[in-house]
């Protein structure tokens, strides 16, 4: 591990060639307004200090990277495992002051642009800051920095930034209160980032998690994904990101949640579940994942192996959330009905079931059994009153308790000793309990329809395929 205290100018070579590249698998571009009107009042405050022959400093953060050699024999490249959001920014912030100064002062735009990019240089080894593809990324920053322009630039947060710095720096410029070649020298000096050169074999992920502990916390999917990255060679990293891990993100998007966590969160929260036989805190799902992975597939063959797998529980899980994705009709029925219910304590298990299904281990016939059982079991705990704190400890061995041989009555038998609410106990407390609140609406329709349905079959050639009324 090497240590330099660095100025923006150190970090860009003095307009010498250098790249800095975001692995696959690092998040995307995530700084918000917040962040860059913070970063603009911070320089701001420096520049009415600055003095050429003592500049001020301002320390900005680290800068964690790995020295990844040569490319094309002469840019040095480096892999940035943290502080790709301040050096995105901090391009974007002097791409936008290029743009403004572009015509007024030439001498000074030459100079900006040799801090952005690698002049001689065509294709990726253009840009000093190469980032992430996700979410289009990469496009978005690209057309940003050469076309420096308001147009034809696809959505993106990275395109919401320069024009936050375009619209700011260019009041503050016409109303006198900077200096376009003052504003230049104190990003280019004054602005320090401490840089930390490692080497792959120094564990650069867990640096990663020592600085990120520290101040605001990392969502779970960008800490997993810094972690998969670091433990694939950069050679399979492009095939394991477009194959398996995007199409992941793609699926459970984090921005979407599933009760109080993003979706992806919760996904890898309850996988684990599964596998572990506990739901991990909410807070611990990263560490869960780690360490979890760390035991059990050490072999990178294992590890790439176990992602795979990670995507094709991905799917059950999306199917889930939104049981229009299911292409089975009955079991898309059945799915909705559990959606209705609300209760995802259960997923561990019906994670399990879906691949056990997948794997020829559950006829079709006996998959919509399940499916039936688990919402009679869970309707009855609902319309009792019985809270969710025992079904998060008990769903997630479950799977792991059943007699595969005969997987229904072996469930039905499990249940109906894991606090199954019987007929008399719903006899008794039903009449007594306010059932009709208004966020109960969807599930109290679900109950009386099916009731209904239960109670008129025969009469009028109605059926019911699913029936919670009954005892299991």
């Amino acid at each position: 591990m090497e240590v330099y205290q660095r100025t923006v100018n150190d970090v860009f070579s003095s307009g010498g060639e250098i790249q800095y590249f975001l692995p696959h698998f690092q998040r995307e571009y995530a700084w918000t307004k917040e962040n860059w009107k913070t970063l603009l009042d911070d320089l701001m405050r420096v520049y009415e200090l600055y003095q050429e022959d003592a500049p001020p400093e301002h320390f900005m953060g680290t800068l964690v990277v790995i020295n990844d050699g040569m490319k094309a024999g002469i840019v040095p490249s480096y892999r940035l495992v943290d502080g790709q959001q301040r050096l995105t920014t901090l391009s974007l912030l002097m791409c936008a002051l290029g743009k403004l100064i572009k015509d007024s002062h030439p001498m000074l735009y030459r100079n900006l642009r040799k801090l952005l990019i690698n002049a001689d240089l065509q294709g990726d080894l253009r840009y000093k800051v190469l980032p992430t593809i996700k979410f289009r990324n990469r496009d978005a920053y690209r057309l940003v920095i050469e076309k420096e322009s308001e147009t034809d630039i696809p959505e993106s947060r990275l395109d919401d930034a320069f024009r936050y710095f375009l619209q700011e720096i260019g009041l503050r410029i016409r109303m006198g209160k900077i200096d376009p070649e003052r504003f230049y020298f104190t990003v280019r000096n004054c602005v320090r980032l401490v840089q930390i050169i490692l080497k792959p074999d120094e564990r650069p992920y867990e640096v990663f998690e020592s600085l990120n502990a520290k101040g605001k916390e990392l969502e779970a999917p960008d800490l997993v994904r810094n972690f998969i990255a670091m433990r694939l060679p950069e050679t399979l990293q492009i095939e394991v990101f477009d194959n398996t891990w995007s199409p992941i993100e793609e699926m459970l998007r984090e921005t979407r949640v599933v009760g109080r966590i993003g979706e992806l969160t919760a996904f890898l929260r309850h996988y684990l579940a599964y596998r572990l036989k506990v739901l991990p805190n909410e807070g611990d799902v990263y560490k869960s994942f780690r360490d979890y992975v760390n035991q059990d597939f050490k072999s990178l063959d294992g590890f790439v192996a176990e992602l795979q797998t990670l995507r094709r529980f991905a799917n059950y899980f999306d199917r889930f959330l939104r049981p229009e994705h299911e292409s089975d009709v009955k079991t898309r029925a059945a799915l909705t009905r559990l959606k209705v219910l609300d209760d995802t304590t259960v997923y561990p298990f019906l994670l399990g079931v879906f691949d056990l299904q997948h794997n020829g281990g559950l006829k079709q016939e006996q998959l919509l059994d399940v499916l039936a059982i688990i919402e009679n079991y869970n309707v009855r705990r609902i319309l009792v009153g019985e809270q969710t704190n025992y079904t998060n400890k008990m769903f997630p061995s479950l799977i792991h308790s059943v007699d595969k041989t005969q997987f229904t009555n072996s469930l039905k038998s499990i249940l109906a000793t894991r606090n199954y609410p019987s007929d008399d106990r719903l006899r008794r407390d039903i009449p007594v309990r306010d059932l009709y609140l208004k966020k109960r609406a969807d599930l109290l329709k679900m109950v009386f329809n099916t009731l209904n349905k239960y109670l008129s079959k025969g009469s009028d050639n109605v059926t019911t395929q699913l029936s919670f009324l009954p005892s299991i």
